[in-house]
């Protein structure tokens, strides 16, 4: 989500909570527990030397660790934070999403 986000230039603040409140909603998460997986995924797209390399990175990943277990609570998050910023997701988060429809073998 973090990755997903910030494929969207510099998140706003308002644009964090509300992605703070989607992962909490759909992932039945605490406040604590939130804020927490938050500060990792921004550790990791760091790591990752930006979002670009991250999104796909984790996605690949969630897909070997899990199938498709959280795939719809996933999806649900993604649109929640697309919804949430005008116009829709960029062109940078579009191209996201069609990588993570092909790891997730889906098109």
């Amino acid at each position: 989500a973090v990755a997903f986000l910030e494929l969207d230039d510099l998140p706003t603040a308002e644009a964090r909570a509300h992605m703070d409140v989607s992962l909490r909603k759909h992932l039945r998460l605490d406040a604590e527990k939130s804020q927490e997986i938050t500060v990792m995924g921004r550790w990791f797209v760091e790591e990752c030397n930006g979002p670009g390399q991250a999104f796909p990175r984790l996605a690949k990943r969630l897909h070997k660790i899990d199938g498709a277990t959280y795939f719809n609570d996933l999806m649900a998050v993604l649109a929640d934070i697309t919804q949430s910023s005008e116009g829709g997701p960029s062109t940078r988060q579009s191209e996201a999403l069609a990588d993570l429809a092909r790891i997730f073998r889906l098109k």
